[in-house]
């Protein structure tokens, strides 16, 4: 079975308790996906029986694809290439200037910066896929680890066209399925956007966020997230960091905080340790780094 493996008991007993404090509908709903203020109008019953489909079809397609585990790929969806981000920071710029400075031309000139900004990670972030993905290919062995993402925009879609970019190269794809998800995430969400590089027998659909959540992060053998993230990745992050520094998990997962001007302001490991939440050997597994080389030893060391 692939690394990361939970058994199904404790997939539901997770969902379970993250309803403990309150057994009514909107009670568990508003604990699983408090995340973007949406709730689910599904009965119990039914949500614990679309989680326990997900659990038995991912689970299934995974070992049928011979998935060893993943190299989770965390960042903004807002990144794009540097030739793209150019070519939207150029046209923000003459949209603005025809406008006089409106509001909204103002805001679209400040995403374009932000995209700009970006792009650089988008850049490493694919240079860095197609490495982790060449690594694995040339390895010996039928089971074979591979990149993983949430299928969606930004640093997700660089990590999957990454993959694409190495001959034969594909990338997990944990995506929220609008049939499955219906009722949980509003249509049209951003949770919902879906890149252009998706390998369609890599792709995983899902019920709920949650569910993608558990997937992710129960199947890393390696995480890599980059400046930018949203709330989302940013509770993941420190979800995989509580288990790591907890000892909950046998599988002592790298960490790697890629882009050190931007983490080394938002993120204090050093000050974590002093402080007792990190011991010095799990702090050592949390990394800052702004090499790609580095990274991808970081990742696949041990495997």
């Amino acid at each position: 079975m692939f690394r990361g493996h939970v058994a199904r008991e404790t997939y539901v007993r997770m969902v379970q308790d993250s309803g403990e404090l309150d057994k009514s509908v909107s009670g568990v709903m508003a604990q699983l996906f408090d995340v973007d203020g949406t709730r689910s109008s599904a009965a119990p019953e039914e949500f614990f029986r679309l989680m326990q489909e997900d659990f038995e079809a991912t689970r299934d397609m995974l070992e049928a694809r011979k998935v060893e585990g993943g190299f989770l790929f965390l960042g903004s969806h807002l990144a794009m290439s540097s030739d793209g981000a150019s070519a939207r920071l150029d046209s923000a710029w003459k949209a603005y200037a025809r406008s006089m400075g409106a509001a909204n031309a103002d805001k679209d000139l400040k995403r374009a910066k932000a995209a700009q900004r970006l792009s650089a990670f988008y850049d490493s972030a694919r240079e860095m896929s197609k490495k982790l993905t060449r690594w694995s290919q040339d390895r010996a062995g039928e089971r074979k680890y591979y990149v993983s993402t949430d299928g969606g925009t930004g640093i997700s879609e660089a990590a999957n066209r990454g993959a694409k970019d190495y001959k034969g190269g594909k990338a997990l794809s944990f995506v929220l399925s609008p049939e499955k998800a219906k009722g949980s995430v509003p249509r049209g969400s951003s949770f919902m956007k879906q890149n252009s590089y998706l390998s369609k027998d890599m792709v995983f659909p899902l019920s709920s966020m949650y569910a993608r959540q558990y997937w992710l992060q129960n199947l890393a053998v390696g995480v890599v997230i980059f400046p930018g993230c949203e709330m989302v990745s940013m509770r993941l992050l420190f979800d995989i960091i509580a288990h790591v520094a907890k000892g909950e998990d046998a599988r002592k997962i790298p960490v790697v905080l890629f882009g050190s001007r931007y983490w080394k302001q938002t993120i204090d490991v050093n000050m974590m340790s002093r402080f007792g939440v990190l011991s010095k050997e799990d702090q050592d597994l949390v990394r800052v780094t702004d090499s790609v080389e580095e990274t991808v030893k970081l990742l696949t060391a041990g495997l």
